[in-house]
């Protein structure tokens, strides 16, 4: 519940409302309405306008994953709009949908900024692999498949050559005349300095963002800053143009 994305999601997105178990009052008048028990676990429920549930209840909603799940399910279910942030961290948490693949190219800074801004990429890393400069990109598999990867990847020259798991080597060598090799254990991560190089300089740098927020912030920091502001929280927005 701490989590700043989910903190300015609950404050901007919904009407939040604290009942305490075990209360008199109004409280327990609250409790008695929607059928709680005065001693239970801590229960997050979603309610339209009427009261009614919007999505089943469910209690023992402790970690950070499926809270996120159950808000942004929430809003589907009730027609709203998702807010980026939220939708980013989401997708950054279902690690089981995720997969990585390398690019290399004259300049990882390049690359962080021209494959963070594809659609389906949660996160870039610039790093090294036998003395190439590549950018390592984590993708959502459920909304972008690794040959869509690939052709998007050559198409804005960010592909010199492509590294991917041993298990894929067959699967892409057959869309692209590209060299292909495995992804392994030589890679490594260029020094701090070189990640994101696209925020230095800017007001982004004083925010704490998540992997994916930064990625996506970096894409767009210094070609379409409206864009980049949109992948923001409230708080944070509010921080950087103030």
């Amino acid at each position: 519940m701490a989590h700043p994305i989910i903190v300015d999601s609950i404050e901007n997105t919904f009407v939040p409302l604290l009942i305490k178990n075990n209360s008199g009052g109004k409280d327990k008048e609250m409790l008695r309405k929607f059928n709680e028990p005065a001693w239970n676990y801590q229960v997050i429920r979603f309610f339209d306008a009427s009261g009614k549930d919007i999505i089943p209840r469910k209690d023992k909603i402790w970690d950070l994953k499926s809270l996120t799940d159950r808000m942004v399910l929430a809003l589907q279910k009730s027609g709203q709009k998702i807010p980026a942030p939220l939708e980013l961290l989401r997708i950054e948490l279902s690690t089981q949908n995720q997969a990585k693949a390398a690019f290399a190219m004259h300049c990882f800074w390049t690359g962080e900024r021209k494959l963070g801004a594809l659609p389906g990429v949660i996160t870039t890393e610039a790093g090294w692999i036998d003395g190439l400069e590549v950018t390592l990109v984590t993708y959502d598999q459920t909304q972008l498949k690794l040959q869509d990867l690939v052709r998007k990847a050559s198409a804005i020259e960010c592909a010199n050559k492509i590294f991917v798991p041993r298990e894929r080597l067959d699967l892409v060598r057959k869309i692209t005349a590209k060299p292909v090799a495995t992804l392994g254990k030589q890679y490594r991560k260029a020094k701090g300095s070189d990640q994101k190089r696209q925020l230095a300089g800017t007001r982004f740098t004083k925010l704490e963002l998540t992997p994916a927020q930064a990625t996506k912030v970096n894409a767009f920091a210094r070609t379409d800053k409206t864009k980049a502001l949109t992948y923001l929280t409230a708080s944070q927005r509010a921080e950087v143009t103030r």
